[in-house]
C-alpha cells in the first residue's frame, strides 16, 4: 500500500550485505529472502526511495514467518557498454528515418518498464539474446537486413561468437541511448 510498483521478484535462501559500498548478495543462506522491487517511475534506471522500501518491508514483514530473514532492494542495472549495428536498408527508404526507428525500437526494447519481447518490461536475470535483437531490428521500417551486431555487457568479457549475454539472477538490464552505434546504408536488392 502507498507505493506503486511495476514488478518484484523474489531471490529465496538470499541474503543481502549491505557493508559493501554495492550490496551484495549472499546465495546459499536459509530462511534468508531477497526481493527486488521495480517501481512503476518514468526513469531509465528505475528504483525505489527509502521510504517506498521502508512501506514494502513493513508490508511483507508482517505476512512472513517469524524464522525467515526478509531484505528489500532496488534493482541492479547491468549497463550494456556496446551496441554496434550495421543495417542495410531498401532503396526506397529514408536513411535517416530507417536510424531513427532502430534506435527508439532499441531503446524501447531494453526499458526495464516496457521493454523486453512482450513489451511488459525486461524480465529480472533475463538474458540477452541476439537473435531477438535481430528480429526487433528487422522489424523495423525500412530494414533490408541487419549485417552485423555486436553487444557487450559491463564489466563482462564476451566470446565474440557468443549469442546470449546472461545477466545475474534480480538484475535487469540498462542501455545509455549513448552507446548506441548504429551504420544505415543501402542494400543490394
Amino acid at each position: 500500500p502507498g507505493v506503486a510498483l511495476k514488478s518484484a521478484y523474489a531471490l529465496p535462501q538470499t541474503a543481502v550485505d549491505f557493508t559493501t559500498p554495492e550490496p551484495v548478495f549472499i546465495e546459499n543462506a536459509p530462511g534468508a529472502v531477497t526481493v527486488v522491487v521495480l517501481p512503476d517511475k518514468r526513469h531509465p534506471t528505475p528504483q525505489p526511495t527509502e521510504e517506498e522500501l521502508r512501506l514494502i518491508c513493513a508490508h511483507l514483514n508482517a505476512r512472513r514467518l517469524v524464522t525467515t530473514e526478509l531484505y528489500v532492494i532496488g534493482p541492479r542495472y547491468t549497463r550494456i557498454d556496446l551496441l554496434q549495428v550495421e543495417i542495410e536498408a531498401r532503396q526506397d527508404a529514408d536513411l535517416k528515418g530507417v536510424q531513427d526507428a532502430c534506435h527508439t525500437a532499441l531503446v524501447a526494447y531494453f526499458h526495464p518498464l516496457s521493454g523486453g519481447e512482450e513489451g511488459k518490461g525486461w524480465p529480472f536475470g533475463g538474458s540477452v539474446y541476439h537473435g531477438n535483437v535481430f528480429n526487433l531490428l528487422l522489424r523495423q521500417p525500412g530494414v533490408l537486413r541487419v549485417v552485423d551486431l555486436k553487444m557487450a555487457l559491463e564489466n563482462l568479457a564476451q566470446d565474440d561468437t557468443s549469442d546470449v549475454l546472461p545477466l545475474d539472477p534480480g538484475s535487469l538490464i540498462e542501455l545509455p541511448p549513448s552507446v548506441i552505434a548504429l551504420n544505415v546504408r543501402y542494400g543490394r536488392g
